[in-house]
């Protein structure tokens, strides 16, 4: 699976009391296939990169010394954003919620500068493309054959049941075979894709506790 990444904003400053480049970047994630259709609608998220002083004269970055920021910090800045980001990507990592941060010091990096700034070409490159191993959304043997993990949502009330589905793609009707209809749906984040049905049972734990063990042998879901 392919994930684009794109830059849609970036803020650099030297920390005053510090002397740290402080840099937050915004950027969009998408799945790659998805671009150009209606369905391009990518998930929104900051990071922090800080790149302390002492790393950045280590490295001989133009400017380091001082309070003035140069192309080059900004360009260090950009490349350790897209290798942090795209291991978060990898292992699945990545919220909307949080703030991940990267903190860059001679205590995690090498004392000479692993770049190659010339080949760097922030800022003006604006996107990236991550590759994601997508057995990783197959984390059974039995949701190879479906295409993803399966869930079962049961709900007591109406307004629960429609805030649900309201987070589903692609719905269907599914009969049980004794008669309880359920709607199957999709639900993906950045890097799975979910395969939910969902009912809704009414209230009471009797029906509750038979609508689920007939959802478990029905489903066979992950959750």
């Amino acid at each position: 699976m392919q994930m684009t990444v794109t830059f849609t904003r970036w803020k650099p400053e030297r920390n005053f009391y510090t002397d740290n480049l402080d840099c937050l970047f915004e950027f969009s994630v998408v799945d790659s296939s998805l671009i150009g259709t209606p369905r391009e609608i990518g998930s929104k998220h900051i990071v922090r990169v800080t790149i302390t002083d002492t790393l950045m004269n280590d490295w001989n970055l133009a400017g380091a010394e001082g309070s003035g920021i140069t192309e080059e910090m900004v360009k260090v800045a950009f490349q350790g954003a897209e290798e942090y980001i795209s291991e978060q990507l990898r292992k699945g990592l990545l919220s909307e919620k949080e703030l991940p941060s990267l903190f860059m010091s001679t205590k995690d990096f090498p004392s000479s500068c692993p770049y190659n700034i010339a080949n760097i070409h922030y800022p003006e490159k604006t996107t990236f493309e991550v590759t994601i191993d997508e057995r990783i959304d197959q984390p059974h043997e039995l949701n190879q054959a479906r295409g993803g993990p399966k869930a079962v949502i049961l709900t007591a009330l109406p307004v629960e049941y429609k805030a649900v589905r309201t987070h589903l793609t692609d719905l269907q009707e599914e009969t049980h075979p004794q008669g309880t209809v359920y709607e199957i749906g999709r639900f993906s984040s950045i890097i799975r894709s979910w395969e939910v049905g969902i009912v809704e049972i009414g209230e009471g734990n009797p029906a509750a506790a038979l609508e689920a063990e007939r959802a478990i042998q029905y489903f066979k879901p992950d959750v």
